[in-house]
């Protein structure tokens, strides 16, 4: 019995020759012939791909860091940053419970259920070693464990007893020496963790992290060197191991010097050790030398891989910046003909760098051209580098080119597929798109800034301060104002949590012209003063608001008589003038003067004029003069309006 789906015709899957009408004509007619398509090879993976291949992202949805506990999502910087330390935080007391008590980790209690394959070292409890720190045994035990220091001094023994050590051994002792730096494997903070370290540096404090990255750490004295320089003939593979070391902890020059010797000595050099040599051009005294390696991998018959040459493309990009070579276009063309000639494919991080490179001048027509032809592709991670293609592009058209065209096309092709994936670290993604919406809110109507606004933010992106900034000064020139109940919904307490950004959100709000318009913005006013009563006091975080924006709020009451709290508001201020900065503005100091003099209230008329005469307003004296035509005095206040 055989079942064919509905609407899935058999001729789309079998070449059948049509039968003729003509009875007579059946026998002579060719029989049907059946082309079978050709096998697909499937792996393991192939049904979890093409589910992947139905997921698209959400920008609507935060970044999938958070995803632990839809109803618990972060909305602001500081739930960002909180949600991230708790996260490591847990993972760390996993990993400590683990060390402490790995006897109740060793055995599967879920066995009769099912088998948990496969088994993953990095997450299951560290033992203590089986073999003694004397024997071979002990040493590839070692090895495995990737204890660096306790695999030496294993060595160093078997030394002293005169125990020849196998070969095979031996090397894997030197590979593991050379890729750690003779060092335990430092165990890398977490995601999380790199979020709240990278959000809590300043300029400079990031500057001085990126510098270190490329100081130099290699132990030119250390057990590596010490193996290399006592074996008496040291194969080909010690000679790359040692070559890939050095240049992983930046001993440049010396890693060049091997290079040199193993090219005089015809020791043969493997791909990885010459994308090693390649990827340190730009740091040698003597740049420029990727064209005499490349040169010379192709002599010895080794092809260079997508890597090899985006370590040649980033070293000409790092040529023009440190030494301000010019190498000229010509130079990558001449790359990327050579990659098409071998079947290579750029990657993003190949593109990153010539785009970067030519960022430099006016080659906008280039630009375009290369993001025209990249649209529509699906892109896979090939290199580290891939990560900053999208962030690095959407910051350069922010900043340098300015272009809006070109960030839509940048956008597009991150949105095409899963090209998201490869939009980085959850600090980058966020960076990509605050430079997005800078771009927008530049370049476009405010409309068009606020279709993205309702897509991206909260969740995705909270918006930084300096964007704010830049909306609210937006809102205020276009006379948008009913933009700001939508932005206070969304990020209220972003808002709350940045003193510049409340201030300038109030400000706004105090150039509202109509009296109608305002009262619908009374409720903030209400929450922002409620707050400020009920928190200014609080020992750990006090909420605190300078003496501008309560000018702002007390004038805003005032445009809409709510005399009652702005006297409250004015009330606190005035009670805890001293630790707040600045004072409130002219109008709204003038206005609660005026209303004293109306209401014959001399203790506010003396506070509210004492402030204004402090910071020296203008409009001092005409107050004055107006209460004492106004207001029944006695002598001593007469005597004490005069001493103002």
């Amino acid at each position: 019995m055989s079942f064919v789906p509905r609407g899935l015709q058999l001729s789309s899957i079998y070449e059948v020759a049509a039968p003729s009408q003509d009875a007579s004509s059946t026998s002579s007619s060719p029989q049907p012939q059946i082309i079978i398509p050709k096998r697909k090879k499937r792996d393991e993976l192939s049904i979890l791909k093409a589910l992947d291949h139905t997921v698209k992202m959400n920008p609507r949805t935060a970044h999938y860091m958070y995803h632990d506990d839809p109803f618990m999502l972060p909305v602001q910087i500081n739930n960002r940053r909180n949600y991230a330390a708790a996260k490591s935080a847990g993972r760390k007391a996993a990993q400590h419970v683990a060390k402490t008590y790995p006897q109740f980790l060793e055995v599967n209690p879920f066995s009769s259920w099912f088998d948990l394959q496969p088994v993953l070292k990095a997450f299951t409890p560290q033992v203590q070693f089986l073999h003694s720190s004397d024997t071979v045994d002990g040493l590839r035990e070692r090895i495995d464990s990737r204890a660096c220091e306790s695999a030496y001094i294993n060595y160093q023994l078997l030394n002293e007893k005169g125990e020849e050590i196998p070969n095979d051994v031996k090397l894997a002792l030197f590979d593991l020496l050379c890729c750690y730096n003779s060092e335990d494997p430092k165990k890398s903070m977490y995601p999380e963790e790199k979020y709240i370290f990278h959000e809590g540096l300043s300029k400079e404090q990031k500057s001085e992290v990126m510098r270190r990255v490329f100081v130099k750490t290699w132990k030119d004295k250390g057990p590596a060197e010490e193996i290399f320089a006592a074996t008496e003939k040291p194969s080909h593979r010690m000679y790359n191991s040692l070559l890939r070391g050095r240049v992983k902890y930046h001993q440049v020059e010396m890693a060049y010097k091997l290079y040199l010797e193993m090219k005089e000595r015809n020791i043969r050099i493997d791909g990885p050790s010459y994308t090693a040599v390649l990827s340190i051009d730009s740091s040698l005294s003597e740049p420029g030398k990727w064209k005499e390696v490349l040169q010379h991998m192709s002599d010895s018959g080794v092809k260079p891989t997508v890597r090899s040459f985006n370590a040649i493309l980033k070293s000409i990009v790092q040529n023009k910046v440190r030494h301000g070579s010019n190498g000229g276009v010509m130079d990558f063309l001449e790359i990327f003909d050579e990659m098409k000639i071998l079947g290579i494919e750029p990657t993003l991080a190949s593109w990153l760098s010539f785009l970067q490179y030519i960022g430099w001048d006016d080659y906008s027509n280039l630009r375009h051209e290369i993001l025209d032809s990249l649209q529509g592709k699906d892109f896979t991670m090939q290199d580290p580098d891939d990560a900053e293609f999208f962030f690095s592009m959407m910051f350069l058209s922010n900043v340098r080119y300015k272009d809006m065209s070109f960030a839509y096309k940048v956008h597009n092709l991150m949105m095409h597929g899963q090209n998201y994936l490869l939009l980085g670290s959850s600090n980058s993604h966020g960076l990509y798109f605050i430079n997005f919406l800078r771009l927008i809110l530049t370049h476009e109507p405010l409309g068009t800034f606020m279709k993205y606004w309702d897509e991206l933010v909260p969740f995705t992106v909270t918006p930084r301060r300096v964007l704010l900034d830049e909306l609210l000064e937006c809102i205020e020139i276009n006379e948008s104002y009913d933009v700001l109940l939508r932005i206070w919904a969304d990020v209220k307490d972003t808002i709350l949590s940045m003193d510049s950004a409340l201030s300038k959100y109030i400000a706004v709000m105090n150039s509202i012209p109509t009296e109608q318009l305002l009262e619908t913005h009374l409720d903030i006013l209400s929450e922002v003063t409620m707050k400020f009563q009920n928190e200014q006091s609080n020992r750990f975080r006090p909420f605190r608001l300078n003496g501008q924006t309560v000018g702002n709020i007390i004038h805003i009451l005032l445009k809409v008589n709510d005399e009652k709290q702005a006297w409250d508001l004015f009330t606190m201020y005035y009670q805890s003038r001293s630790s707040i900065t600045g004072f409130p503005g002219e109008d709204a100091l003038a206005g609660l003067a005026q209303l004293s003099i109306r209401d014959n209230n001399f203790t506010r008329l003396k506070q509210t004029l004492g402030l204004m005469n402090t910071v020296c307003y203008a409009s001092v004296d005409g107050l004055i003069n107006e209460a004492y035509e106004k207001m029944e005095l006695s002598d001593g206040q007469s005597h004490e309006l005069r001493t103002l």
